[in-house]
């Protein structure tokens, strides 16, 4: 119930309190409308009505219903012009109920009253991105990406190596130290040699070596771009091996900001087609150069451009966001902050799908399903690749999801639907669920064979399939059912046939194309009857008029003429058969 209010006896007071008794009944019955225009005769009063506006607000707060409340807020902000808290909140309150416009109107008022309430502008990103957080959930989300440091992906593979690239040019630094360490040390054992008749000559030599010995192998990042740079001079120019050294090059001159190099190596790689395609996260290193070497504008559009080709890609929108962070661009900083942190999030914290998809099929090894099909998921949405919608289909199966492994291979048809991998995996399943629902109903399991028949007319709308689910209904007694499926049986059945038709009609059409084209119109005539025979059309008449016409054969033209005349006559008896059904069909819904 609505709280009494402490009024006085004037007359207003007692006004005051019926108008907000009418207000909270129209809100209790979804009249929002009228409850707003009620709401404007507040501004008849002469006393002071703002004590018990706020109440009356706190008391719809606790009705929960964010219709009402935002109703009711509009009005209260009219009264509490500076403060941007319930701006704010406001702004939260319309983004739920989702109203998107609205709620940015009060972000930007809680703006206007205070340019530095980080909410505000953190609950403005938040709209703009579509992201479902507010207030310290958004700070929270933003907290590890707020340092002005671009995130990079790791170091691009090698096919088939045991040992990371990285871990390999690793192994070759260390090889090359320890040879010069044993260099050294070799010297100075020639040296300790000769200087044997001077003890402290000799032992100076000795510490030297021992410190030498003792002092660990310490590889920098210096050392691995001078490995690289040496490897890579002796790699064939625009090889896959020399491709992979250049780009692995350009991020390590990135981490030591050598952005001119970076730049130099990396915009090799972006300009050829095919190699942008293979290292698929290149454009977003050429961004990062390019805003390193004073051409931000080229580099916001760059990322703009991959992500339109990549809309899930978390780098680059990381890397977006950071880069106007930079630039204090802090409203399109957060709003593209928000959607990569809010993607991964969803992928728990792993940037590429290629990582997502050896963690799905690990868990599938391990047995972990429901962890795999968490993964897949992820892959499946975001990739729409047909191979990722199969994988989450057959460990849905696997997880005795039976609806929802269907549902992921009509999806992943929908895509692509003459994938042979979908088409087999699906076709496999169709077969199984008519096997067994067959068994099922031979031993009179009508609700076991009913669901397995439902479940593979959701993959393929078959005559056999109806035919079986008609003969579950007939047993069942079902006529409605019965009537509903035999319709939807006869629209299948000459939908077939029209397809069938029309596929030989086309088929018709070329041989006489071909024949035509070798002036061979004997030849022509019989595929052109056959083609009239499906599809009367005047193209078809004409051409097989000329061509009796070319063979001076009378006797064909009349008989073509005839032919003619008798399709057209079928063709007006099939028309008045086909209203006389509309009609039928149309009373018999009116008298329903």
């Amino acid at each position: 119930m609505l709280k009494l209010f402490s009024f006085t006896k004037k007359d207003e007071d007692i006004k005051l309190k019926q108008l907000f008794n009418q207000v909270f009944q129209l809100l209790q019955g979804l009249l929002y409308k009228q409850a707003a225009i009620e709401l404007e005769k507040l501004n008849s009063f002469s006393i002071d009505i703002k004590p018990n506006l706020d109440q009356f607000f706190e008391d719809i707060k606790r009705t929960g219903s964010l219709e009402s409340i935002l109703t009711v807020g509009i009005v209260v902000q009219r009264y509490r012009k500076q403060d941007k808290e319930l701006a704010n909140y406001l702004g939260n309150v319309a983004r739920q109920v989702d109203n998107d416009s609205q709620a940015i109107e009060f972000y930007t008022y809680a703006l206007q009253i205070d340019s530095s309430f980080t909410f505000a502008l953190y609950n403005y990103a938040a709209t703009k991105a579509k992201v479902n957080k507010y207030d310290q959930e958004i700070a929270q989300a933003l907290t590890p990406f707020l340092k002005k440091e671009f995130i990079y992906p790791p170091f691009w593979e090698e096919a088939n190596t045991e040992t990371s690239f990285i871990e390999t040019i690793n192994l070759e630094i260390e090889l090359v130290k320890e040879q010069d360490k044993a260099t050294m040390l070799e010297v100075l054992s020639a040296q300790h040699v000769q200087a044997m008749g001077d003890p402290d000559e000799a032992n100076k030599i000795t510490k030297k070596m021992e410190a030498i010995s003792k002092q660990p192998l310490e590889i920098t990042r210096k050392d691995q771009i001078q490995m690289i740079e040496q490897q890579l001079s002796h790699k064939e120019e625009r090889s896959e091996a020399w491709n992979i050294f250049s780009l692995n090059l350009s991020l390590l001159y990135l981490k030591e900001r050598q952005y001119g190099n970076a730049l130099a190596i990396i915009s090799t790689i972006v300009t050829d087609r095919k190699v942008r395609a293979f290292f698929s996260y290149s454009p977003i290193l050429y961004a990062i150069c390019l805003y390193k070497t004073q051409n931000t504008k080229t580099a916001i559009e760059l990322l703009y451009q991959f992500l339109n080709e990549n809309p899930y890609n978390r780098y680059a929108f990381i890397n977006l966001g950071k880069l106007y962070l930079m630039e204090k661009k802090w409203l399109n900083a957060f709003k593209y902050l928000l959607i990569g942190a809010n993607l991964l999030e969803i992928s728990g914290g792993i940037y590429l799908t290629k990582e997502l998809e050896e963690k799905a099929d690990s868990a599938v090894e391990q047995g972990n399903l429901p962890v795999a099909i968490s993964y897949y998921e992820i892959i499946a949405n975001e990739t729409k690749a047909p191979q990722s919608w199969l994988k989450l289909a057959k460990t849905l199966e696997a997880n005795q999801q039976t609806r929802e492994s269907l549902e992921a291979v009509q999806k992943g048809l929908a895509i692509k639907a003459d994938d042979p991998n979908l088409q087999e995996y699906a076709q496999t399943r169709y077969s199984t669920l008519m096997e067994e629902g067959t068994k099922a109903f031979r031993a009179r399991k009508s609700q076991v064979a009913l669901s397995l028949f439902s479940l593979a007319l959701e993959l393929f709308t078959t005559k056999a399939v109806l035919q079986k689910i008609i003969s579950v209904y007939n047993a069942k007694n079902n006529e409605s059912e019965i009537q509903h499926l035999t319709n939807l049986y006869d629209k299948l059945t000459a939908d077939l046939l029209k397809e069938r038709k029309q596929k030989q009609y086309h088929e018709y059409h070329m041989q006489a194309q071909t024949f035509l084209g070798q002036n061979n119109f004997v030849a022509a005539i019989e595929p052109l009857t056959n083609a009239l025979e499906i599809h009367p059309t005047k193209k078809i008449l004409s051409l097989l008029i000329d061509i009796y016409k070319r063979l001076h054969d009378q006797e064909g033209l009349d008989a073509l003429i005839e032919k003619w005349n008798h399709l057209q006559d079928q063709q007006e008896q099939q028309k008045k058969l086909d209203i006389a059904k509309r009609q039928e069909l149309k009373a018999a819904n009116d008298n329903d």
